[in-house]
């Protein structure tokens, strides 16, 4: 049995979310990845978080397979995700999608496990053929930058990517496994070695989404448990606590910038940012703050990749 989809479909998977889009449907799958990721994600955050954090001035380089396997290279996980956007589709599973490929969204320091993981995931769902966009390539064209020397900041749940880019080209790139997961894991180690309290998973990410960096919030509350007794407890958390937090995240991301940068000849006119974490209020003005350029975040939020992807596979692909 054949379905022939009218065009390709578009997927973006994150380390959070994984959607799938068509420009006939809009989006047909939001559906949360970290669920299947969890496990190994966690193990990579717990053998490099430390690392990390000591680094004073030079950040270890952790090797992109090793990220790669952390994330996203967990092929059941992704067989069981495309799955699901099957039924999303309400296509049975013994029927093959027909028409040209799916297109998907992938960081720009691939690795060569990466790519032959995703692409069988795709021919064992029935997805057929897949194309493996860049993207911060496909943010580039959504911004219809043109012939400017951009940085495109890309900051996730399970990573932050810093690329330039000039008329489409990648010109150097750093991937690093720091994101709104690490930052949700090393607050978790802040309450639990200097206060004694354990907080959820979930509550440390719903702290992160509080943050306001345009306002001065001095406490934050939430719930949890006392690490003594296990009892339930209100925790107060106090600004101070958050931004030696932030400020090590920033130093870390402030290298990663430099370094790229320093490496690129060209000199950069401005800086595209995009991923979760700057749904965070002042986030990227941060970032602009700390770097010197100016910043324009890509419209769109989490669709932002994809509706990039079909512009320059309908311009430069088809």
């Amino acid at each position: 049995m054949k379905f022939f989809a009218p065009t390709p479909y578009f997927f973006d998977l994150g380390s959070e979310t994984g959607i799938m889009y068509s420009k006939e449907q809009g989006v047909i799958s939001q559906r949360p990845t970290s669920i299947l990721f969890h496990r190994e994600l966690h193990r990579f955050i717990d053998s490099t978080a430390d690392r990390l954090w000591q680094a004073e001035e030079h950040t270890p380089m952790v090797s992109i397979s090793a990220i790669e396997k952390g994330v996203v290279a967990d092929e059941d996980a992704l067989v069981f995700f495309l799955e699901q956007c099957r039924q999303d589709l309400h296509l049975p599973l013994v029927c093959e999608v027909i028409r040209p490929l799916c297109v998907c969204t992938v960081p720009a320091s691939i690795d060569p496990l990466h790519v032959m993981v995703t692409k069988r995931a795709f021919a064992k769902t029935g997805f057929g053929s897949v194309l493996l966009l860049s993207t911060p390539v496909c943010i580039y064209a959504g911004m219809r930058a043109q012939k400017t020397c951009a940085l495109i900041v890309d900051i996730g749940a399970g990573k932050t990517e810093v690329t330039t880019i000039q008329n489409g080209e990648i010109l150097h790139t750093k991937l690093l496994p720091i994101g709104s997961f690490w930052l949700a894991q090393h607050l978790h180690y802040i309450m639990e070695e200097q206060h004694a309290l354990t907080i959820s998973w979930n509550e440390s990410m719903s702290i992160l989404l509080q943050l306001d960096f345009l306002k001065k919030t001095q406490v934050y509350t939430l719930s949890g448990k006392d690490a003594g007794t296990g009892r339930p407890t209100t925790i107060r958390i106090a600004r101070d606590d958050i931004d030696t937090l932030l400020n090590r995240f920033f130093s870390l991301l402030l290298a990663q910038i430099n370094d790229v940068c320093s490496q690129t000849e060209e000199q950069v006119d401005r800086i595209f940012c995009t991923g979760g974490l700057m749904e965070i209020s002042g986030f990227s003005t941060k970032i602009g703050e700390l770097t010197g350029f100016p910043v324009e975040v890509a419209a769109r939020g989490k669709l932002a990749p994809i509706l990039g992807a079909i512009q320059l596979y309908h311009h430069k692909v088809k």
